[in-house]
């Protein structure tokens, strides 16, 4: 890999060598327009939640907050995929402008790159509250001060985070996007590899199953108390004055996960109808194919981000100069999977919501009488 040095004027970039961005593999055309068309359609995807999220009444509620965050981070990360037109770095006329444009991105991957684990590890905290900690989960929706600290926490760890390892290892950007983590040592380039999967990729995962897996757990004990507390009803019928052993509290605590303040409140009043029933076991049934197809996405594209940043970074080491050979066209086809698989948690958040039914606005012609810019209340 061919390499020339630049002038002292740039030692800020934290690196001695500017990458030839000439020098690298170009992919097959049919590929490459196949990568930068899902780019963009990740980004559509993503903004189409957006439009949700704004026209959507109850979408605005506090208990969607964290939701949005996580997508939002998705959303900046596939943009910044998508401002790269071709497979390689910038092209610039200037060098010291593909300098500084290299060195911002550097920057923006890593940070991007951590607060994507970090809102999705917030989400999935937030819900396990919402199960086992109605009380502490009541308090945090009391008002937005605590979400707007955590989420401010988050992006000031990962900024703290993404220089503390980038001058730590002393590493800079590779030739392909300017991805980070390069450098002419083999040695602090594996080094910080093994350490940003670790922290954003296999930490995050595993706390974020455990968590499902409790909340899931939970909620399969309430449902089985709410079951055996209908028997119960249903065979007390020389009591009609006890008609439901279920207690508001429990109720709250089996629907705090998916409903509104108001919505939960107005549920815990028909706790003993088979209509509120119904609708419990519907809630469940949308979140438990939400919780299961969303980290079904999340662990797929968390692999295949592994798999890119390990052929647009580490394969193009000079010592693996082969390797680059070897793996040069499946460098698209795994980012075009892993922007796939990012792209399906907006689509499963919103078709699998389970208090919102967005499918209803291309239900018996909802969509073609009030069109796109439709009401929110019809959902």
């Amino acid at each position: 890999m061919l390499t020339t040095k630049i002038n002292s004027d740039f030692d800020f970039f934290n690196t001695t060598y500017v990458l030839n961005f000439d020098s690298t593999f170009t992919t097959a055309y049919v590929i490459n327009y196949i990568d930068y068309v899902v780019r963009v359609i990740a980004v559509l995807i993503h903004f189409i939640y957006i439009y949700f999220m704004f026209r959507v009444k109850k979408f605005r509620n506090i208990s969607y907050f964290y939701m949005h965050f996580v997508i939002i981070i998705s959303l900046l990360y596939c943009l910044h995929y998508a401002f790269y037109i071709g497979t390689g770095g910038p092209s610039f006329g200037s060098l010291q402008l593909n300098l500084l444009f290299c060195y911002i991105s550097e920057q923006m991957w890593s940070i991007l790159r951590y607060l994507r684990a970090l809102s999705i590890l917030l989400l999935a905290m937030y819900r396990l509250f919402a199960v086992h900690n109605i009380n502490l989960y009541k308090k945090m929706n009391s008002g937005l001060g605590f979400i707007y600290m955590t989420m401010g926490a988050s992006v000031i760890f990962s900024i703290i985070l993404t220089f503390v390892l980038k001058y730590a290892l002393n590493t800079t950007y590779s030739v392909y996007f300017c991805s980070p983590g390069y450098s002419n040592s083999v040695r602090e380039m594996i080094i910080s590899f093994v350490l940003n999967v670790i922290i954003s990729n296999v930490v995050p995962t595993t706390l974020n199953l455990i968590a499902y897996l409790k909340i899931v757990s939970k909620l399969k004990v309430t449902r089985q108390s709410l079951d055996k507390a209908n028997i119960l009803e249903s065979t007390s019928v020389n009591k009609p004055a006890n008609t439901s052993k279920v207690t508001p509290n429990d109720f709250s605590m089996a629907t705090s996960v998916f409903t509104t303040a108001s919505s939960a409140a107005s549920a815990a009043n028909a706790t003993n109808t088979n209509k509120a029933k119904k609708e419990l076991n519907a809630k469940q049934s949308r979140f438990a194919k939400q919780f299961i197809f969303m980290n079904i996405a999340i662990v797929m594209s968390n692999l295949f981000s592994v798999m890119v940043d390990f052929m647009i970074v580490l394969a193009t080491n000079p010592a693996f100069y082969y390797l680059d050979a070897m793996l040069w066209q499946f460098r698209p086809i795994a980012r075009i999977l892993f922007l796939l698989f990012q792209s399906m948690i907006p689509i499963i958040s919103i078709l699998y919501n389970p208090e919102v039914r967005f499918l209803k606005i291309f239900h018996k012609g909802n969509f073609l009488k009030r069109g796109f810019l439709c009401n929110s209340t019809m959902i």
